[in-house]
């Protein structure tokens, strides 16, 4: 879930493959047997090789393997629910002598399928003639890989083939969390998402620190589907700090591989100079990144990972490059900040870099640097250097929870502002984490209560309530009370355990959660709702984001029919809503109708990319189902071009676009994933599918989101689309 696969894999037909093991030679005969799965016809080589002592022989023949019939399926690789499809069936007959036999031809499936023709069909095939019949089927409501069995029978000699294709539905897995708190009082959380039962979470975190949220911000980290490399060390960070936290459930085992992919993806990544590439180890980088990269790397060498020297010894030598240079932006200090302290963690003295720095600030940002983060990184330095003075000096001019404007193209807002403090007062500064009062907390957490997570400030905000816990000697167990309802709008109560950070789960018939607490410690809760849904959206959303499919004929006219074997254009057209908006860093998900393919050298055609190379797809795991296309370097947030547009809504017809140009394009076996940064200007990107399979399919919604600007989604209406026969 976590790469964006589809996770209803169809099965796959085992290589033909047989292997004996050292076998000891008597001197009297033996025999070994192997079985021929029924889906192959054809050669094989069959080797022996003989070892002695002072001698070597070696044999070899080829066997011609063939059952009475060759069956030979056409099914898609994928369908959704609901959609109904042909599936072409050839038959050669290989009885010698036959003549011209009556053949019956049936077909059997697994419950994700059901046949809507008879099941038997039946017809005159010559000797060494094929003939060709059809199966239509629908798929069910049933999600996984579905199996459909041909067999082929005449004067009591049968031969059988089995073929798999996926059923997944037609939308992407999202993860919605609802977190919030309360002391003496009640609230009531509705549940409103329908789900398949596969994949899907439902359960509430309550406890009275606030670290208790970490289970829902991971459970959104482990399923985050995109892959580049924040999002990526994302999920394995704050592991090293829940390590300790048994309660939460994540054992060493998971831990120590998530930490493996990690590390293999960073060094697939890290470029000639030590930095670490957004997408791949090429130029296009972000200085944030790789710091934090290095901070990771730093938090597991202290806790005795098994971090590669020549890894963190690049790393920290572009991080020399970062701490003295001559910043201008108060951006761009923040950053060189970072790198000091995480220079100083590993043990390199850094006053000069500090000295320079201040300079600076007092210059050029006198009145504004102090409520930066900058100034608790400058803090956490002085510290280390045993500088208590300054550092003190540095850490009381900045205030948590203070309001701020994002800067997603540098992600950085108030969430990882406030994450990043309170780790560092409470990793260097514990005496004064009696300063964080409930109210601070509440104050510098705000951003989750309205939504405003994403996979940084997750992270951070996980790193930096495992501190605050644990340097809070009080540990209270949690004091509520949990009940659901239902259709008929009745609660009944739910059981919550005995913890200090303890997990609920509820119906997928719930309808409404109730929360109660008389403790006058406040208690935070996390409700998660994950998975695929059932039902496609009747309305489409658009929240500060527009994107549009449309499917096309050559000779560019809108269809919803194509004829097998042709091929459609995809048109995906993107702009902002508002004329002086502009968002880096969105996703767009465009999954395709079943019985369809994607014409991969369109796709690279289309990626204005500078550069190709293989994606790491799960870092070391080949996904013998994906496709692996272009990524592309360029500015990460270039100035937006504005126009006009007649309606603020709808794409109007004659509208001026043009080319998109992604930094990073992903093609998958059912979808396609394009990245990039969008503003005002209507911009489009194109690529071809091809119809493979007769039926009429369900056309999945786009969904697109501002992957660290969660303010910005948008989910299309879906559609239909039918293939008729030639």
């Amino acid at each position: 879930l976590g790469k964006n696969l589809n996770p209803f894999k169809r099965k796959r037909d085992k290589p033909v493959a047989y292997w004996s093991g050292v076998k000891p030679a008597t001197g009297e005969w033996q025999e070994l047997t192997y079985n021929v799965p029924d889906y192959f016809n054809g050669s094989l080589q069959v080797m022996a090789v003989v070892v002695s002592n002072d001698s070597i022989g070696v044999d070899s023949k080829k066997s011609f393997i063939r059952g009475h019939f060759v069956i030979t399926p056409s099914v898609p690789t994928f369908v959704s629910p609901g959609d109904e499809f042909t599936v072409g069936v050839a038959v050669a007959n290989l009885i010698e002598k036959s003549g011209d036999p009556e053949v019956e031809i049936s077909a059997e499936t697994s419950i994700h399928l059901v046949l809507t023709t008879p099941k038997v069909q039946k017809v005159k095939i010559a000797e060494n003639r094929e003939a060709s019949i059809h199966f239509n089927l629908k798929a069910n409501e049933v999600l996984g890989s579905g199996t459909i069995t041909i067999r082929a029978t005449t004067a009591g000699m049968v031969s059988k083939a089995s073929t798999d294709l996926s059923i997944r539905p037609a939308a992407p897995f999202i993860t919605r969390l609802k977190p919030g708190h309360l002391k003496e009082d009640k609230v009531e959380i509705p549940v409103t998402r329908v789900m398949y039962p596969d994949y899907r979470q439902l359960h509430v975190a309550l406890s009275h620190l606030p670290i208790g949220l970490a289970r829902g911000l991971m459970a959104y980290l482990d399923t985050y589907p995109y892959l580049c490399t924040e999002q990526l060390v994302s999920k394995s960070f704050p592991l090293l700090a829940l390590r300790q936290y048994p309660e939460f459930g994540f054992d060493a085992a998971k831990i120590i591989k998530s930490f493996d992919d990690s590390i293999r993806t960073l060094r697939a990544r890290q470029n000639e100079e030590g930095a670490f590439g957004i997408w791949a180890a090429n130029s296009h980088v972000s200085d944030f990144q790789t710091v934090y990269a290095a901070h990771f790397l730093t938090e597991a060498k202290e806790k005795n990972f098994p971090v590669p020297k020549d890894l963190l010894d690049r790393t920290l030598e572009y991080l020399k490059r970062l701490a003295g240079r001559d910043n201008s932006s108060l951006g761009d200090e923040r950053i060189s900040a970072y790198a000091i302290y995480i220079l100083t963690r590993n043990g390199n003295l850094t006053s000069n870099y500090l000295a320079s720095m201040q300079k600076r600030l007092t210059t050029l940002h006198k009145d504004t640097w102090g409520a930066d983060l900058t100034a608790p990184l400058i803090a956490g330095a002085y510290q280390l250097l045993q500088k208590k003075d300054e550092a003190w000096s540095m850490l009381k001019r900045f205030k948590a929870g203070t309001k701020i404007p994002p800067e997603y193209a540098d992600y950085y807002d108030g969430l990882v502002r406030d994450s990043l403090f309170i780790y560092i007062l409470a990793r260097h500064f514990p005496d004064r984490v009696t300063d964080l009062t409930p109210e601070v907390l509440l104050s510098a957490l705000s951003p989750l209560w309205t939504g405003g997570y994403n996979t940084i400030n997750s992270s951070l905000a996980i790193l930096a309530l495992t501190a605050y816990a644990d340097a809070t000697p009080v540990k209270q167990t949690v004091k509520a009370e949990l009940d659901e309802s239902g259709e008929n709008d009745r609660f009944k109560p739910l059981i919550i355990p005995n913890g200090i950070f303890v997990k609920v789960p509820f119906s997928d018939k719930t309808k409404k959660l109730r929360l109660a607490t008389k403790s006058a410690f406040p208690i935070f809760y996390i409700e998660t709702e994950a998975g695929f849904d059932k039902k496609l959206p009747t309305q489409p959303i658009k929240e500060n984001l527009e994107v549009y499919r449309d499917l096309v004929d050559s000779s560019g006219k809108s269809i919803d029919s194509i004829k097998l074997g042709e091929q459609v254009e995809v048109h995906l057209k993107m702009r902002t809503l508002q004329p002086n908006s502009y968002f880096p860093n969105v996703a767009v998900i465009d999954l395709l109708p079943g019985g369809f393919e994607v014409v991969l050298d369109t796709v690279r055609k289309d990626t204005t990319s500078s550069e190709e190379s293989p994606q790491e797809s799960g870092e070391g795991e080949a996904h013998e189902e994906d496709a692996v296309e272009g990524q592309g370097e360029g500015a990460s947030h270039p100035p937006p071009t504005r126009v006009k547009f007649a309606s603020p809504a709808s794409f109007p017809v004659g509208t001026e676009k043009t080319t998109f140009a992604p930094e990073y394009v992903d093609v998958r076996e059912d979808r396609v994933l394009v990245f990039g940064s969008i503003g005002p200007e209507l911009k489009e990107f194109v690529y071809r599918i091809r119809a493979t399979n007769e039926g009429s399919y369900l056309v999945p919604p786009t969904f697109s989101e501002g992957m660290y600007d969660r303010s910005a989604q948008t989910l299309s209406l879906g559609g239909k689309i039918t293939v008729q026969g030639k």
